[in-house]
Order: C-alpha cells, then sequence, then structure tokens
C-alpha cells in the first residue's frame, strides 16, 4: 500500500497537478516554448522565466487529442514530479499515480502510457482513466452522480460524455471539433486581418480572448446593437517591452491614459462572433453541428429513457473554453427546445450552475 495518492490530469493545454486531498492542484503548461533568442522553457518555466511570450514557439506534446511526442511529455513530466520549484519532489515508489487520458483514447497510445509510467518512474501503484469519469464525482451537484453528462470544452475540442455508474458509454461519447485553438487562430485571423498583424502572437492573442471574448445570449441582437454603436467595444492595451522591464497587457478601463508607446487593439464584434463558432461551427466551414445539438445527439444514443432524464438533469461542464462568459446560459436555452419538456434541464460547474425546470 502506498501512502498518498498523486493526481495528474493531463490535458493537451495546462497539467493540474496535486496531491490528493489539497485544496488547489498546481496549473502548469503542458508545452515547451522556444524563444525568440532561442531559450528552451519547459512547463512551468514559461511562467516563472519567459515574461515576455511575443513570438515564442509552442509544442505541445498533444494534437488532435492524442498523445503524439513522448519526448516532450517526458520531459514535461520530470519537471511536474521532480522540479523544486514546484515542491512536489514526489517519492514515486511510495505514490499511486491517477492520470487521465482523453476519452476514447487509442490503445497504443494507453500502452504507451503504461510502459512509462511503470519503467521510467516506477510508481508503487497507477490508475489510468478518462477525465470525465472523474468530474462525476466533483461537487457540482453535492454529491456524486451516478448519472453524469461531462462536456469537456478543452483546447482540441469539446467532447461530450455521458458517465453511468462512473462509466463512459462510449457509444453515445460526441466530439465537436471546436476548442480553445481553433478560437484563439480564428481570433488571431481576424485580428491580423481587420488591426494588426499578429499571426505569430498566439500566447498575446490567446490572453485577449480569455479577456475580452464571450458568449453572447442573443447573437443578431448583440450585432445589431455593435452596428448601432452600443456598448460592445473592449479595448485592449497590447504588451510592451521597455527599457524598464516588461507591461503586460490588460483591458483598458474607464478613463485610462494610454502612453505613447502603448498600442491600443478595439475589439468590436470579434468578442461575441470567435466564440460563437461553438454553437455555429459552419461559421468556420466546419461541417458539424453546434454544441447544443451535440448534447441532444449524445442523448438520444442512450438507450433507457430514464437515463437519459438523469443524464440531462446533471450536466457538468467543465474544461479551459468553459471559462467564457455566458457559455453555459447560451447552452442551457439552446438545449430546452430540443429536448422532452418534461426533462429538467440543470449544467453545473465546479462554481455555481443554471437550470431551467420542465415546461
Amino acid at each position: 500500500m502506498t501512502s498518498r495518492t498523486f493526481i495528474l490530469d493531463n490535458g493537451a493545454h495546462t497539467i493540474k497537478a496535486g496531491y490528493a486531498g489539497s485544496e488547489a492542484p498546481a496549473v502548469i503548461p503542458n508545452c515547451i516554448a522556444r524563444s525568440k533568442t532561442r531559450g528552451v522553457f519547459v512547463a512551468d518555466e514559461i511562467n516563472s522565466r519567459l515574461k515576455d511570450q511575443s513570438g515564442v514557439d509552442f509544442r505541445r506534446p498533444i494534437d488532435k487529442g492524442h498523445l503524439v511526442n513522448w519526448e516532450s511529455e517526458k520531459a514535461i513530466w520530470d519537471r511536474v514530479f521532480f522540479a523544486e520549484e514546484l515542491g512536489f519532489r514526489i517519492p514515486t515508489d511510495d505514490t499511486t499515480l491517477v492520470l487521465t487520458e482523453p476519452v476514447l483514447s487509442l490503445p497504443a497510445c494507453s500502452a504507451n502510457t503504461d510502459q512509462i509510467v511503470f519503467e521510467e518512474y516506477g510508481f508503487g501503484a497507477y490508475v489510468r482513466c478518462p477525465a470525465a469519469t472523474l468530474a462525476s464525482f466533483g461537487p457540482a451537484f453535492g454529491a456524486p452522480g451516478e448519472c453524469t453528462l461531462v462536456i469537456d470544452m478543452g483546447y482540441n475540442a469539446v467532447n461530450i460524455v455521458p458517465v453511468v455508474d462512473h462509466a463512459v458509454v462510449t457509444a453515445a461519447v460526441r466530439r465537436l471539433n471546436v476548442g480553445g485553438k481553433l478560437l484563439t487562430n480564428y481570433l488571431k485571423e481576424t485580428i491580423s486581418y481587420r488591426y494588426y498583424n499578429m499571426m505569430d502572437e498566439t500566447a498575446i492573442v490567446a490572453a485577449i480572448k480569455e479577456a475580452c471574448c464571450y458568449v453572447t445570449a442573443d447573437y443578431a441582437a448583440d450585432l445589431e446593437r455593435w452596428r448601432a454603436g452600443g456598448d460592445v467595444v473592449a479595448e485592449y492595451v497590447l504588451p510592451t517591452a521597455t527599457a524598464g522591464g516588461f507591461r503586460p497587457g490588460h483591458v483598458r478601463g474607464p478613463g485610462e491614459r494610454v502612453g505613447d508607446d502603448e498600442q491600443v487593439l478595439k475589439l468590436g464584434n470579434e468578442r461575441f462572433a470567435v466564440p460563437e463558432l461553438l454553437f455555429a461551427p459552419s461559421d468556420a466551414g466546419l461541417r458539424q453541428g453546434g454544441l447544443h445539438e451535440g448534447v441532444a445527439q449524445a442523448l438520444a444514443a442512450i438507450d433507457d429513457e430514464t437515463t437519459r432524464a438523469l443524464l440531462a438533469a446533471n450536466i457538468v461542464v467543465v474544461g479551459g473554453t468553459a471559462l467564457l462568459p455566458g457559455v453555459r446560459e447560451r447552452l442551457t436555452r439552446e438545449l430546452r427546445p430540443l429536448l422532452p419538456a418534461e426533462y429538467t434541464i440543470r449544467l453545473g460547474a465546479v462554481d455555481r450552475y443554471v437550470s431551467l425546470p420542465p415546461h
């Protein structure tokens, strides 16, 4: 028996790591960065040592939902498990590792993961499972749910995963190829076409997306409001490197004065038009239905009527893209006409939930 359990949520964009029972996990970039000066930064070093991320080349070991570069991933895990700066210094032979993997992971990828964990690190015990099965134990609704529909809005895609008795219903899993990566790239192209050339500034555009974008409750109404000069426009002060140091980017506050050496990016309908891809992927040329349609299809693939109703009432939304303001409220409203009138629709998260009762 091991004395401690270490949990590693191996996401495509970030790793969430920590001992079981700790208050909050460490959030670590799951990538290796190469700066303009050809310096190499691994995992947590990106945030602690690389202040200016302009023009940085990021290499991620997970692509399209599959772990494809083990050399990079092992270097990142070495930092997570043993780096002094993170403070874990894991005694692997006396520790149980709980490791998450993408849903419907390829058998070859899973076998390689097992081999690395045992041969390279020698953990005393080891559990590998899809993250969705662990999400059903979360506190979104106050207690673990035997029937939980987990919507994992991640970096590469959105995975809609029905979990019944803490096991994934494989036949009902649905995937939407719109994730944080696509939204960032779409915003990057839009900004480069309309304002400044920022095609090489992935990190800056990602920060702009997180600070300024939101999911609108009514796309047509917000578009008309923007055309009429309404309060849709947001101003983002771009990061600036100066002789005295580096000034990070931020949203310009009301009445804030901007220095002569600073550039201000004004965002209008881009703020809500980019996240709208979650509900209208065809706007970017993808031949898929929206997020709400994917949820309805996943529920329709469940044979038992009672199980379908329980899943609709226990939807948990997780992932970085789910942090966009308004996404849960919009999804709840879009789902109502697609599901039977007697269903209760409830979307939960770790911090809050929104719900609509049956008609």
